[in-house]
């Protein structure tokens, strides 16, 4: 029996030492499946930072689906959503419904918003906002989303682009105007609306595109009142 098979064998047995024993016995350095199934065992086991050397060795040893898929795995696993993103696009360009790839391609959009909302809640919207455009770049429809980003480009005092956000998730469900309302008024980039009808006014004129000389204009920043 070779050194792989048994590496198989022994982890369908629940024996995971034993399966990354034999597959350390398999030429990992040499051979991308050893490799990348080593990776893998090495990650079910907690070690992470081996476990992605040796994912990201089988992928310089052989750029295939199933090595990016395992890459994207391992990166998943450590919570690396924005890095895993990417490897498995690129493992579905390679192979086309790869479903490795594909199943946790589908599992990124709500892990990345997850990941936003803890950077926006933990006060650190800069990082939130790339993790809020990673998961709209994959599910746009997700209005929680684009409020979130909204509101984490307010934080920032990225105020028209937050309005962008907050047009966005008002198209998607209007339910939210009061949401949104209520963050417009609050924090340091605060906007007061004295007409609520001007407001949807103006979020739908965003989102239509509306021309700035058509669109009735923004009131500007304002303390919210005390």
């Amino acid at each position: 029996m070779d050194a792989l098979t048994q590496a198989r064998r022994r982890h369908h047995a629940g024996d995971t030492a034993g399966a990354i024993a034999a597959c350390r016995a398999a030429a990992p350095e040499q051979n991308p499946v050893a490799a990348r199934l080593l990776g893998l065992l090495l990650a079910e086991a907690g070690a992470n930072e081996e476990a992605l050397h040796w994912v990201g060795h089988a992928t310089t040893l052989g750029r295939s689906a199933e090595t990016l898929a395992a890459l994207g795995r391992v990166l998943a696993l450590q919570d690396r959503w924005l890095d895993a993103v990417p490897v498995l696009q690129e493992a579905l360009v390679l192979t086309p419904g790869f479903a490795a790839a594909q199943q946790l391609l589908n599992r990124a959009g709500a892990a990345l918003y997850r990941l936003g909302t803890a950077r926006h809640e933990s006060g650190a919207p800069a990082e939130a906002v790339p993790a809020y455009r990673a998961a709209l770049a994959l599910d746009p429809r997700r209005f929680e989303t684009w409020h979130n980003l909204g509101s984490a480009l307010q934080a920032l005092g990225a105020l028209d682009d937050a309005l962008h956000a907050y047009a966005q998730a008002y198209r998607l469900d209007p339910a939210c105007f009061p949401r949104i309302a209520q963050e417009l008024a609050a924090g340091r980039a605060g906007q007061v609306w004295l007409r609520a009808a001007d407001l949807r006014s103006y979020l739908t004129g965003l989102v239509h595109d509306t021309p700035p000389d058509r669109r009735r204009a923004s009131p500007g920043p304002h303390p919210p009142p005390r």
